[in-house]
């Protein structure tokens, strides 16, 4: 999972044309983003269950948790954009070619009062036919925007 930072920048444009003594003038608002920089979690805990170097949250009670922690960023006036990218099954040891729904939590990193909750669905881009022997077909993607307001001395905890 990363996060990037971006600024959307507003500048206006004004054109004057005169003719003998009229002149007209029209102004027009121009909004763009620069690329946003991306930042790697610094620190990832997760309660699920550590299979084949993959963390999966299995428990049909969804008490399980993976917890990314961000540190050191520096710029990010108006929000973050949050992407991640997760393994996603119909149910544990099941099978490929699914998307999902899950909530995204963010908490002070010192005190740990829940700051916001955010719903996401993470998509699966491509569904493999099952006698497939590897790993495709398991990665969704998925992206929101979080208020800056999140980052406390530099750092984000989701």
């Amino acid at each position: 999972m990363c996060i990037g930072t971006k600024n959307v920048e507003t500048i206006t444009v004004t054109a004057t044309c005169t003719v003998g003594t009229t002149t007209l003038t029209k102004s027009v608002n121009l909004s763009f983003s620069p690329r946003p920089k991306e930042v790697k979690a610094t620190l990832f805990v997760s309660t699920g269950d550590f299979i084949s170097n993959w963390y999966w949250l299995r428990d049909t009670g969804y008490t399980q948790f993976g917890e990314w922690t961000f540190t050191g960023i520096t710029s990010c006036l108006n929000y973050l954009l949050l992407r991640s990218t997760h393994l996603v099954t119909d149910k544990p040891s099941g099978g490929r070619g699914y998307s999902a729904r899950v909530t995204y939590k963010f908490f002070h990193p010192v005190t740990g009062v829940l700051l916001g909750a955010y719903k996401d669905y993470l998509l699966n881009l491509w569904s493999p036919a099952d006698n497939t022997s590897d790993s495709t077909g398991y990665q969704t993607i998925g992206s929101i925007c979080v208020p800056s307001s999140y980052v406390i001395n530099g750092t984000f905890k989701s």
